[in-house]
């Protein structure tokens, strides 16, 4: 039993630490976001987040909610051409992993 509770705390802390990160990089997006820059950048911030996270060891597979997030709006940033709807989906990215990030780990 004491084994289980460590991994399960070992398992909610990766977590925490992913929304954190995740909120990390939607904070540079949204440095960004003037004359859409953000739009621009997104791909490379994507990828740093990911390395980041599996430098940290922190699982990256699709079925985890700090990626699904990502995915969401990396594909609609792929496949929408209106801006409004893109600059949207990353503000929603954005509220999304601050407040993740703060539910899990307040300040």
């Amino acid at each position: 039993m004491y084994y289980n509770r460590n991994e399960e705390f070992r398992k909610q802390q990766k977590i925490i630490n992913a929304w954190n990160i995740s909120n990390k990089y939607t904070r540079i997006l949204m440095e960004h976001e003037k004359n859409d820059e953000s739009i621009d950048i997104f791909d490379n911030i994507y990828h740093q987040y990911l390395s980041e996270l599996k430098h940290k060891k922190i699982d990256t597979s699709n079925k985890k909610n700090y990626i699904k997030i990502w995915i969401t709006t990396c594909n609609t940033l792929h496949h929408n051409i209106k801006i409004n709807v893109c600059r949207a989906s990353l503000k929603l990215l954005h509220q999304t992993s601050q407040s993740k990030s703060f539910s899990v780990n307040p300040k």
